[in-house]
């Protein structure tokens, strides 16, 4: 059972506002970062020389491949002196950060052995950085070609090859079809749902879904549709049936919101959304779930206390919905999500339902197919790739960055299969210039403990995203978590310079602590940073010694002299 602590409503109620200055940020942040056209006319992207690497090596091992890369936003042609010297000053400065970078390292792994009494030493971690100024692509590298587990930063790889095969516009598109003859309100046939990989998720509906859903609906009533004769059929086509990935946490945390599954369909990002609202001392709390609709049956045992902390457990399993636990008495709502066993499900239910509630009658059961032969389209439910992007990059909703994957291979590769989603990534990064030796994806969130990707992969690939395409730079930037304002980034940094100044990504699994992003020195222009570290699983060193590394390394980069 899923058990949860409780979070605190003002954080929802405050999200808006933090977005919206995070995003006037990320005006300031643009304009610093693409600078004034008018300025960029002496500079090529292809046919400059290799950038200089503060550790003494060429930029070419990890970071890119092939000349006319565009892991920085411009490179400045050899007879150009005063590019020639920006690319020179700006590596003498990372050589300098690099050096306290190192310290900063060897103190985290000190500190490491002493809180663990010396069960996990130096040789039971793996500290990769490395730093790469946006504007000239000069370098600094600390094991940086190492691939390593990178825990969330995966999802910056995610999100960058849907943005880059399918563009900052595209959305998932799920047509509804009518196999049979549709006369007078009536389809003599089945209504088929073809998969696209939806995770159909509004972070700000509590679970429900109807509004994702309306606009199709309402194109389904004026086709004229009021019954089906036939069945519901849910066409999975080449996605996989839901199940774990290889080298997921173990299956005992299947219920936990982090675990939900993907598949060719999902609803709420295959889970259900529980609220719950203590009433008076001895009674019965208020259950609500969402979607509506769901088909689990309620097995609900949650209580009101007259006080005492919060403890509630969610688990939704095939024999119904449990909810178990107490509340205390004028406490405010309690709202958390569980997993489903299965997505797929959870979508056929959902949408007859809510095919129900708008008149349109379903006679035969709902069933999955493959590859039904196509009908008439009537309807499609559509949403956008760039709603998905804040949660992914400042929530890190681990199963809406992993339905974009497979959604991704399937609109790329005409496949959703896991096997194949890789290909559609490695598509990217080629597309972008970023080499691609070490890589490995199993999944689109980074909670597989298999991933791998180098520091230095995701500093080029942070930095090519930004490049090209103003209005892909735009959705990618602002939709990541800023340092002590908003996402998994807002308690973190809050009383430092970097606050507001540091655009990033966290991870965490077990044995993995990560940070990767964009720093904006206080003395101008902008630096990519990675920063994984691979260790011994040990409770608590996530938070006493390496979320602080990453923290202090982002502090060195925004105070960089010129």
């Amino acid at each position: 059972m899923a058990s949860h602590r409780r979070r605190t409503s003002a954080s929802r109620a405050f999200r808006l506002a933090l977005i919206l200055g995070a995003n006037v940020a990320a005006g300031w942040f643009l304009w610093s970062l693409l600078g004034d056209p008018a300025q960029e006319g002496g500079r090529s992207a292809s046919g400059g020389p290799a950038v200089l690497a503060a550790d003494g090596a060429s930029s070419g091992s990890q970071a890119a491949s092939g000349s006319g890369s565009p892991t920085a936003l411009a490179s400045l042609g050899a007879a150009e002196p005063s590019g020639a010297s920006a690319r020179r000053g700006a590596a003498a400065r990372l050589t300098r950060v690099g050096e306290r970078v190192r310290a900063l390292a060897l103190a985290a792994e000190r500190r490491a052995s002493e809180l663990t009494q010396g069960r996990v030493s130096a040789k039971d971690v793996r500290i990769s950085v490395h730093l790469r100024d946006v504007e000239t692509g000069a370098e600094f590298g600390l094991s940086a070609d190492e691939a390593l587990a990178p825990a969330s930063n995966m999802k910056l790889a995610t999100t960058a090859a849907a943005l880059v095969l399918l563009g900052p516009d595209w959305n998932f598109e799920t047509p509804l079809e009518a196999v049979g003859s549709l006369t007078a309100g009536r389809l003599e046939g089945d209504l088929v749902v073809r998969a696209a990989g939806d995770p159909l998720f509004d972070p700000d509906s509590k679970g429900s879904v109807r509004a994702l859903l309306s606009t199709a609906l309402e194109e389904l009533q004026h086709s004229g549709l009021k019954e089906v004769s036939g069945r519901l059929v849910l066409d999975e086509g080449s996605f996989d049936a839901p199940a774990r990935p290889s080298g997921w946490p173990d299956p005992k945390q299947r219920a936990e919101e982090y675990c939900a599954l993907s598949g060719g369909f999902s609803v709420n990002r295959g889970c259900l959304t529980i609220q719950v609202t203590p009433r008076t001392a001895g009674s019965a709390a208020d259950v609500q779930v969402e979607p509506r609709g769901h088909g689990f049956a309620p097995r609900f045992e949650a209580g009101t206390s007259a006080g005492g902390r919060l403890t509630l457990g969610f688990d939704a399993r095939p024999t119904g919905l449990i909810v178990r636990g107490t509340i205390a008495q004028g406490a405010e709502p309690f709202v958390d999500s569980c997993a489903v066993p299965d997505p797929v499900e959870l979508f056929g239910a959902v949408l007859r339902h809510e095919l129900a509630a708008r008149g349109i009658r379903v006679a035969g059961a709902t069933v999955r197919e493959r590859n039904v032969p196509a009908g008439r389209v009537l309807a499609r439910i559509r949403t956008p790739l760039a709603d998905y992007l804040a949660p992914i990059h400042q929530e890190s909703n681990n199963a809406v960055a992993d339905q974009v994957y497979l959604g991704t291979a399937k609109a790329f590769l005409g496949s959703g299969a896991r096997a194949r989603a890789s290909e559609a990534t490695l598509a990217a990064l080629k597309r972008l210039g970023v080499a691609r030796s070490g890589f490995r994806q199993v999944d689109g969130s980074g909670l597989s403990d298999e991933n791998r990707i180098c520091a230095s992969q995701l500093t080029a690939l942070l930095v090519a995203v930004s490049a090209g395409d103003v209005e892909r730079a735009r959705s990618y930037r602002e939709s990541l978590a800023v340092a002590g304002v908003s996402g998994t980034l807002k308690s973190r940094m809050r009383d430092s310079p970097a606050k507001g100044r540091v655009f990033g990504k966290t991870g965490f699994i077990a044995g993995v602590s990560s940070l990767s992003g964009i720093a904006l020195p206080k003395s101008g222009g902008a630096i990519a940073f990675s920063i994984l570290v691979n260790y011994q699983e040990h409770g608590g060193l996530n938070t006493s010694v390496w979320k602080p590394l990453g923290d202090d390394i982002c502090e060195l980069l925004v105070g960089m002299r010129p």
